[in-house]
């Protein structure tokens, strides 16, 4: 336990060193952090727990983040525990970004709790020290600032640990219900969670439909405990007399406690309708497909946009925004060198593990762990497909695929430790070492191969940082409070380091993504006037580079407001404000004359 600890440690200073983690800089790696923290931050002080919206964000009409309390709830517990110590900002600060790396460092102690059913001492030992240096984990869980996916991670490895100890015990009922409440838990922390339920149902059912009763109570139990759950964490995240009835898609509401008891009231109805259909397989598939169907057309009478997935009631306008060019969604599909780097960084251990787990789930077919072999396969399988559509979806698949990987390594080991040959040891070591780094070095080699060459822009050297005294000068701008229109992944950090507003974070429900977009991408000035007016901006804040340009520059009119900012073309209604030193270098600050206060 001790060399868990002791990777742990090595791997989190080694990102801090390599200056991945800004956090020796007092920064925090992305817009979302800062947007978590301001959250929070918003909490403790108005005190209302069900107040979820942030008024600063999307002024003047505030934005509702699909984040639910989950991580809030640990982020003011973790900064309760540092506050005899230093101010609440900085409790928070300093916790959020320890959040990551403790959640990395309990799933690696939880995975192999997880594993116990399949794995012996010395193998729970391995997977646990793989797990710390897994990439799709590591891109996540290093002190990055606060997230939910450490969280997610930790739920899925409690739901799994659960349902493999359900699968190998299928008369005790306890297990089963745990991987119920863990599903529930992971779906309150996010949406994402959709896909191991569907996994779980999926493996519970059809295990039921191969062999029948054996398996209805397992369904059964975790049925109740996904439900139980959901009933007792949904008044959690909304008010019992306020917003307990929204339908919302993206957020834990009424519609995921709809589809918990519709669930469990198919896994009360199945059993019987089966019996009554008559024994076997087919009266078993027979009845499974009307009563999933009449389940389905439940669910769609009452929620149809469930179907549509959690971003239904998002404005499609907004997805090349901050889906598409996002690099969490990008796909590793290898058709170029960026995407061979990114498939075989964060896939090539997992799909390497696929066809292993199935060989394993083919000769123990007779095995009381059959069905634990059967669940892995289908998770890997969900998670390998999904992941090469969107990475940020891998460190799920190598979670689901280190128990194959260490049952591998053993055998390679065994394999290798027959001969007594002097160079075996050096074999045996060089093959693990090949399996374990292999593909994700030679990932991150076409990785950087495809780089090779791109110039660092100047909007990296644009710490918001350095401009916030500015911003918040008493006896000058922030003297009062005033609204920013700026890049909208500086809007969450602006938030967290000004007392301003901000007309758009890069959040699936702020509309003010478009207007920002529509402003600075304008051709003309009258057009970029009325819109900046209605939204009662007050300052432009610039960060001349190739990432802005991209956006706001326009490939087919270099005419836009933002290039017309930038190059000192103003119209009357603008005026600069004078910057100095490193400042000035970087940034470019423009007050709106005559705007709404």
């Amino acid at each position: 336990m001790l060399a868990v600890l002791l990777l742990w440690g090595v791997v989190q200073a080694g990102f801090v060193y390599a200056g991945i983690s800004p956090i020796l800089k007092g920064d925090l790696a992305d817009s979302d952090a800062y947007l978590q923290l301001v959250k929070v931050s918003h909490l403790v002080e108005t005190g209302d727990w069900y107040d979820s919206l942030l008024p600063r964000s999307n002024w003047p009409y505030g934005e509702v983040t699909t984040w639910t309390r989950s991580v809030d709830i640990v982020l003011v517990a973790g900064a309760a525990l540092l506050r005899p110590f230093m101010s609440f900002h900085d409790a928070l600060f300093w916790f959020g970004v320890a959040l990551s790396p403790l959640c990395a460092l309990a799933c690696a102690y939880s995975i192999g709790w997880m594993a116990k059913p399949m794995l012996g001492p010395e193998e729970r030992l391995s997977i646990m020290l793989l797990l710390l240096l897994q990439p799709g984990v590591l891109s996540y869980t290093y002190a990055r600032g606060p997230n939910h996916h450490g969280l997610l991670f930790l739920a899925f490895i409690f739901a799994c640990g659960f349902v493999l100890r359900a699968l190998g015990q299928p008369e005790k009922r306890r297990a089963a219900i745990g991987a119920g409440v863990a599903t529930g838990v992971g779906l309150w922390i996010s949406m994402e969670f959709l896909l191991p339920l569907v996994v779980v149902l999926a493996s519970f059912g059809l295990l039921w439909l191969r062999q029948g009763d054996r398996w209805v109570g397992i369904n059964r139990s975790f049925s109740i405990g996904f439900a139980l759950a959901v009933a007792v964490l949904l008044p959690i995240e909304r008010s019992p007399f306020a917003g307990l009835l929204a339908d919302e898609y993206d957020r834990l509401s009424i519609v995921h406690l709809m589809l918990a008891l519709i669930v469990l009231a198919a896994w009360t109805i199945l059993p019987f309708a089966a019996r009554y259909a008559g024994s076997g397989f087919a009266a078993r598939a027979l009845s499974a497909a009307v009563v999933i169907g009449l389940a389905g057309a439940a669910m769609y009478a009452i929620y149809p946009k469930f179907f549509g997935g959690p971003f239904v009631d998002a404005d499609p306008a907004l997805i090349p925004f901050l889906i598409t060019g996002n690099a969490d969604w990008q796909s590793s599909v290898p058709t170029s060198l960026a995407g061979l780097g990114r498939f075989l960084m964060y896939l090539g251990t997992a799909t390497l593990c696929l066809p292993w787990t199935l060989r394993n789930l083919w000769i123990r077919r007779h095995d009381r762990s059959a069905p634990a072999w059967l669940f892995l396969l289908l998770m890997l399988l969900v998670y390998v497909a999904i992941s090469v559509r969107s990475h940020r979806f891998s460190g799920f698949a190598e979670i689901a695929s280190l128990i194959a990987l260490v049952d591998f390594i053993g055998w390679v080991r065994t394999g290798l430790g027959r001969t007594k040959a002097g160079w075996q040891p050096l074999a045996r070591a060089g093959a693990v070492t090949a399996i374990v780094v292999g593909l994700p070095s030679a990932g991150a080699l076409a990785l950087s191969l495809s780089m090779a060459g791109a110039t660092t822009t100047a909007g990296n050297d644009c710490r918001l940082a350095d401009i916030a005294p500015v911003l918040n000068d008493p006896a000058g701008l922030g003297g009062n409070q005033h609204v920013i229109l700026a890049e909208i992944h500086d809007g969450s950090e602006i938030l967290y380091r000004t007392p301003h507003a901000v007309l758009a974070t890069p959040m699936i429900r702020n509309a003010g993504v478009l207007d920002a977009y529509r402003i600075l991408s304008a051709p003309g000035d009258t057009a970029a006037e009325s819109i900046v007016q209605a939204r009662h901006v007050d300052l432009i804040l610039l960060c001349p580079g190739a990432r802005e340009r991209q956006v706001f520059g326009s490939d087919k009119n270099r005419d836009t407001f933002y290039n017309r900012l930038v190059d000192g073309h103003l119209p009357s209604w603008i005026q600069p404000v004078a910057l100095s030193g490193d400042t000035a270098r970087h940034f470019r600050l423009f007050a709106v004359r005559h705007a709404a206060p």
